[in-house]
């Protein structure tokens, strides 16, 4: 309203001797009042949030933006890519603490945030669009999440697109259950769970998880965002991308516009992680000029990037139930080196060696009733308000009958393959000991941890204080 009353008021005389005296052609001050006259005609320029949530490959997705193609994005989409915010994140995960930043206190205050506002506001006054990736922003509660989004408007930045990538609730149980179970500093022998227990008795302590990319979707959709999903469970191979001639000529050609997607579950996802950046790239943070790059590259990487980013292959979760089992048989408390064991186990292939039978422990029937049906309530209310056609639900009945006999089992060695897995643990045991004691030899230290004796293993002593065991002594297979 002040810039229309200042057009409509009367010409002053000073204003009107300017008005009438030449202008000078293309001068410096001409030319930067027409750049600045597009500037503000132009459209501001779309903000990118990748939310997460935790346990849905977010690592990856991360490593693709901050590292693996920041540069594609910076030059062939002009693209802002913050790096390096201070705080507790590093790496691909700097971005967290823009997040962490938001739930302070005095947000904007905070050294992040500091840190990203006027790199931003210049990205934005430069019509570049803004791209962040961060599983932390899925944390965020809903002030914090309108703080943000009426923040990013402040600094220049237009429609804020919100990417939410969605896993079903029982494959994300199986992932929480490997990183909080299958890693190498376990307090204590005794805090293992097996699976099959673990589900059975945080029935409730897993609430949260329940409806989290729904209620995402509705939070950030409160604050004014558009919601695209990318969903995990609908896999696109990636024989289905653009052929490399097709690919070039997007290249050659100067970016088309990309039309808004829905904010429901796309159609398409990823079978394997290039393939899921592929999809993340094109489909949903729509940078046309990266996204015809990679699909012209497909294949010529090979096999390569065929797991996940800080991912916990799910097939060796039977060998870390008898690694802790044998462990609580021997008396340890404290095991150091349970990924070298299990990998001493794995490195010799036995699962697939029919005398290395196994015996699954699975959830009882009560226990996957209720992880199917709050997994159905998840995916109708994703859905909503369509309803899931019959083929999605007989594809998702499947995947879960399939993973509930196998991914949400726990193993112990069949009656028939016990004398064989007892001497394979041995083995293993013995193993891994040696190695960790060669490492620590190796570091200059010139004596063996603990004065000596096994490397990694304590056993509760007598005293009732931790010592350290003697390494078991290695068998030949």
């Amino acid at each position: 309203m002040l810039a229309v009353l200042c057009c409509c008021a009367l010409p002053t005389v000073a204003t009107a001797r300017a008005a009438s005296a030449p202008a000078p052609t293309d001068s410096p001050p001409r030319r930067a009042t027409a750049r600045a006259a597009a500037a503000g005609a132009r459209a501001p320029p779309d903000a990118v949030l990748h939310v997460g949530p935790y346990k849905t490959a977010s690592t990856t997705l991360e490593i693709a933006a901050l590292q693996k193609h920041r540069l594609l994005l910076e030059r062939l989409d002009d693209f802002f890519i913050p790096r390096g915010l201070p705080g507790a994140h590093a790496r691909h995960k700097s971005h967290g603490n823009l997040a962490d930043a938001l739930r302070a206190d005095r947000p904007t205050e905070q050294p992040a945030w500091r840190a990203f506002a006027g790199p931003a506001r210049e990205a934005a006054s430069r019509g570049r669009r803004l791209l962040l990736s961060s599983e932390g922003f899925c944390a965020l509660q809903p002030r914090q999440a309108a703080l943000l989004a009426s923040s990013l408007r402040a600094l220049g930045f237009g429609a804020l697109r919100v990417v939410i990538v969605h896993r079903r609730l029982y494959d994300k149980l199986a992932s929480l259950h490997s990183q909080a179970f299958m890693r190498a500093d376990l307090p204590r022998v005794a805090d293992y769970e097996p699976i099959a227990d673990w589900l059975a008795r945080n029935g409730t302590s897993v609430q949260a998880r329940y409806g989290q990319t729904a209620a995402l979707r509705a939070m950030y959709t409160s604050v004014g965002a558009r919601v695209s999903i990318l969903n995990l469970h609908a896999a696109a191979p990636e024989a289905a991308w653009a052929p490399p001639a097709e690919a070039a000529a997007v290249l050659s050609a100067p970016p088309a516009p990309v039309a808004p997607t829905p904010a429901r579950a796309s159609p398409s996802a990823a079978a394997t992680p290039r393939a899921l950046v592929a999809v993340y790239v094109c489909d949903h943070v729509r940078a046309a000029r990266t996204c015809a790059r990679l699909r012209a590259a497909r294949g010529a990487s090979g096999a390569a990037g065929a797991r996940a980013a800080n991912s916990r292959p799910r097939e060796t979760a039977p060998l870390y139930d008898l690694v802790y089992a044998a462990a609580a048989a021997r008396g340890l408390a404290v095991l150091r080196n349970a990924r070298a064991v299990v990998g001493a186990l794995r490195d010799r292939g036995l699962l697939a060696r029919p005398a290395f039978g196994l015996e699954l422990r699975c959830p009882s029937a009560n226990v996957r009733q209720r992880l199917l049906d709050a997994t159905l309530a998840d995916e109708r209310a994703l859905a909503a308000p369509a309803e899931l056609a019959p083929a999605e639900l007989r594809a998702l009945r499947d995947d879960f009958a399939e993973k509930a006999e196998r991914a949400l089992c726990s193993a112990a060695p069949a009656p028939r393959g016990a004398a064989v897995w007892a001497k394979q643990l041995d083995v293993a045991f013995g193993r891994a000991s040696a190695e960790e004691e060669a490492a620590w030899g190796a570091s200059g230290s010139g004596v063996a941890r603990d004065g000596g004796r096994a490397g990694g293993d304590e056993r509760a002593s007598g005293d009732g204080v931790a010592g350290v065991g003697a390494a078991p002594r290695p068998l030949r297979p």
